[in-house]
Parts: structure tokens; C-alpha cells; sequence
């Protein structure tokens, strides 16, 4: 890129973004070398919290239509009451210090519930050691849980991919591989987030995606938002936000809003014209739709995740923040050992 921004990516988070496609591929081969294949499921669960969670949500979008079994999130310190032995539970803790996770995880073995650990290391991967329980272990370079996402994901959808039920299509995550790498080698897309950045750096911000290709995609820009750019984003979907949020934003100073509408092929045309209409009614704000043109939708999905990361990175550098440091979030857990 023309600018140099190493006054404030103290951290390299540039650099740990430009290896995602390496680890990303490095993590799923090591996943599906263990991947398991268990019959008479009644849900699979997939508990984390914060960057590391996220991995679940893409999981469940990517699973929506696929899926024989239901496909759940979990971002909380219990378990739902229902997880019993016929329950597959997942996870994912990058740190393997996750206080909820790890409380979850125990409540889980009590149940008896068939557990799998996604993990660096951490109180978690010992507890998994002791209940002799699958643990994938992540080996990248050391780096904070938010910047692990492909490595957590391709874990993920790896260890994963024996299930039947869950008619996961191996081809399908080859070919979501390969657009990481054309991404990072071409970066004419990755200039474009930069460009959207520099243009519109002092505006408020939406992220809008479509339920159910695109929504946990929103929701990872508007995290990576916060936690790399320290802003605040608006964040929904259609259709709901046609129920709600629309009458908020439409009440706001538009002309000082960016909004980023992540769509997909896949929407249906009673969707479509509502987002259509809904951005007419936006008009007055900056809008930017963005949407990959490739074939399958796991490289759809993965293709703007990964543009996401960028443009929440250069969203702060270009008002000279160093994405990298958490501190209100580090206080927090200070302040919880007290």
C-alpha cells in the first residue's frame, strides 16, 4: 500500500492479517486429520465468547441450509437446560482461559455430553486432558483471540466435517481457501477497503447483512469495529431491521453515516426488494453494498470476513489508533479478580 502506517500498527496486526490464508489452511489440515463422525446427534452447540465465538456463527450461517440437525451458538456461562449425552458440545476458547467457556465446558461434562476443545492451550486444554476429550490444539503464532479467526474456524469446520448430518462440503472449504489466498495476493480488493476507509474516515458507521448468508459477517465487522477501530457500529440485518432499526437511522443525520450492506447471491427476491427500497429511503447516507462474486457460498462468506478484518485495521490507522491494544477489556478482567 502507498500509505506506511507503522507509527501506529505497533503490533504488526497488518502483518498477523496478511498470514490468515497460511494458518487458515495449516489449522483445517490439521483438523481433518482428526475430524470425528458421530451418529444419532440431537444438536451440536458451539459455546465461545468474544473473537473466539465467532467462528460458531459462521459456522451456523454457512450450516443453515445444509444442516439436518440444529446448529446452535452459545455466548453465555450456562449451558441451555436441553444439552444431555445425544448432544455435541464444541469449545472454542483461544486463550483457553475463557471464564465462561471454561464454566460452561463443566456443566457439559456433568451432563455427559459428547465435548470437543478448540484451543491454544490454557486451563482448558488441561481440563480436556483430564475428561479425555478431543482437543484440536491451535499451533499458530501466538496472537490475540480476534486475529485467530481463520484458525479457529477452519478448526471448526474441520474436526467437524465427518458429520453427516451436518453435510459439510469439503470441495466447498478447498475452494474458501484458495479465495483467502487470492485475496492476499491480489490486493486490488484489499485497496478498496482502504480507499473506503480514507474516503469516509470521519463518518459514522452501519453494518447491515442478510439473515442468514451474511448476518454473523456483519456481526464480525461491527466486533472488529470496536475492538480494532475502538468506534461504535450500528449492526442488524434484513429483514429484521426493517422492522426497527430502519425508523432509528432514518431519524439520524444520514449525510454523516457510512453504510456498509454485506449482500449475497443467495437472497431471495422478496429480500432483495427490500433491501432495494430500504436503501432508497437511505439514500441520503453513503452506501456501500458489497458482495463477493464467487460460486459457493463458504467462499462468499469467508471472502468478506477477511475484507471485514481489513478495513476495521485500516479504519484505524487512518485516524492513527493502534488496532491492537484492548485495555478497557483488560481492566475488566483486573478488576473481576478482585
Amino acid at each position: 500500500m502507498a500509505l506506511s502506517f507503522s507509527n501506529y500498527d505497533k503490533s504488526n496486526l497488518l502483518d498477523v492479517t496478511s498470514n490468515v490464508p497460511e494458518e487458515s489452511k495449516k489449522a483445517f489440515e490439521n483438523a481433518v486429520k482428526d475430524s470425528i463422525d458421530i451418529n444419532s446427534l440431537n444438536n451440536l452447540l458451539i459455546s465461545g465468547m468474544g473473537g473466539s465465538c465467532i467462528s460458531g456463527d459462521l459456522l451456523k450461517s454457512y450450516l443453515y441450509n445444509k444442516s439436518q440437525i440444529p446448529v446452535l451458538v452459545n455466548r453465555s456461562s450456562v449451558l441451555p437446560n436441553f444439552i444431555n449425552e445425544k448432544s455435541l458440545c464444541v469449545f472454542l476458547s483461544y486463550s483457553g482461559n475463557t471464564q465462561e467457556t471454561i464454566n460452561c465446558y463443566k456443566q457439559a461434562i456433568d451432563k455427559k455430553s459428547q465435548c470437543i476443545v478448540i484451543t491454544s492451550g490454557g486451563q482448558i486444554e488441561q481440563l480436556a486432558i483430564e475428561n479425555n476429550h478431543k482437543i484440536i490444539k491451535i499451533n499458530g503464532i501466538p496472537k490475540m483471540p480476534r486475529a485467530a479467526v481463520g484458525e479457529l474456524f477452519y478448526s471448526l469446520i474441520g474436526v467437524l466435517s465427518s458429520i453427516k448430518d451436518l453435510n459439510i462440503d469439503i470441495q466447498e472449504i478447498n475452494y474458501s481457501l484458495n479465495s483467502l489466498s487470492e485475496i492476499n495476493e491480489n490486493s486490488n480488493s484489499v485497496k478498496e477497503m482502504l480507499d473506503l476507509c480514507q474516503n469516509n474516515k470521519d463518518k459514522k458507521i452501519a453494518i447491515f447483512g442478510v439473515s442468514p448468508s451474511t448476518e454473523s459477517i456483519a456481526l464480525r465487522w461491527k466486533t472488529q469495529l470496536n475492538e480494532n477501530s475502538k468506534v461504535t457500529a450500528i449492526f442488524n440485518s434484513f429483514p429484521e431491521l426493517t422492522h426497527n432499526e430502519i425508523v432509528n437511522i432514518s431519524h439520524n443525520d444520514l449525510e454523516n453515516y457510512l453504510i456498509i450492506v454485506l449482500r449475497d447471491k443467495s437472497e431471495d427476491n422478496f429480500v432483495r426488494k427490500q433491501i432495494d427500497a430500504t436503501l432508497k429511503i437511505l439514500n441520503k447516507a453513503t452506501i456501500k453494498e458489497i458482495k463477493s462474486d464467487k460460486d459457493s457460498l463458504l467462499e462468499r462468506m469467508i471472502t468478506l470476513v477477511y475484507l471485514g478484518d481489513y478495513f476495521s485495521i485500516y479504519h484505524a490507522l487512518i485516524n492513527q489508533i493502534d488496532p491492537s491494544p484492548i485495555d478497557t477489556i483488560m481492566s475488566l478482567k483486573e478488576k473481576m479478580k478482585e
